[in-house]
């Protein structure tokens, strides 16, 4: 039997094999800025991005605005895989060492003395495809059950019966922030959606 690449050869088709990707680590938060240091670099890069709502902490808004904090709510969007960056060499990269010495980048995925190496089909199936359609419906296709400002009861735990307000709301670990009244001061509370009930 003839060899793949024989019968290629024969027939005059030359065989282009895409590259592996590669995963490299970005400083906490500095995803964009390794991103575009990758890319000067002359290296294809890639992470994938959801949508999410943010408010700014209690304590750097005003008296007045505390019980508002649904008001200041902004939409942005934070990457799915925190601090981890696809990549992928260009054809006149400098080597993946150069890669340690590029700003907002800490280091490169590994097992043992082997670079974890992440195939091109999953990567373009993150970008478009079954993968994305996948994300896209997990971050945003079902509206999440709470949104900042609104009130629930928390039914579980040492403080179930207590009502408490909505504060801040990460859909992607679907851990929400509340606040609930204790002897006259507000305690914030880290809780999930299977532990409140919503009040109507």
């Amino acid at each position: 039997m003839l060899a793949v690449t024989e019968i290629n050869d024969r027939c005059g088709v030359t065989q282009r094999r895409e590259p592996p990707w590669f995963i490299s680590i970005s400083e906490p938060r500095r995803e964009a800025v390794a991103a575009m240091s990758l890319k000067a670099e002359g290296f294809d890069c890639f992470y994938p991005v959801h949508h999410v709502t943010v408010v700014p902490p209690r304590r750097k808004v005003t008296l007045k605005m505390r019980n508002k904090l649904h008001l200041l709510a902004k939409s942005k969007y934070e990457p799915v895989f925190k601090s981890y960056i696809f990549i992928r060499p260009g054809p006149a990269h400098p080597g993946l060492r150069r890669v340690f010495q590029l700003r907002g980048v800490i280091g490169m995925v590994h097992f043992g003395e082997q670079l974890a190496r992440v195939s091109n089909d999953l990567v373009e199936s993150l970008r478009s495809g079954k993968a994305k359609k996948a994300l896209d419906e997990h971050f945003s296709a079902t509206p999440f059950p709470y949104k900042i400002g609104d009130t629930a009861r928390l039914t579980t735990g040492a403080l179930a019966e207590h009502n408490a307000t909505i504060e801040r709301v990460d859909e992607s670990s679907e851990s929400i922030h509340v606040l609930v009244s204790l002897f006259g001061r507000e305690c914030r509370v880290i809780t999930s959606v299977d532990q409140l009930e919503k009040i109507t």
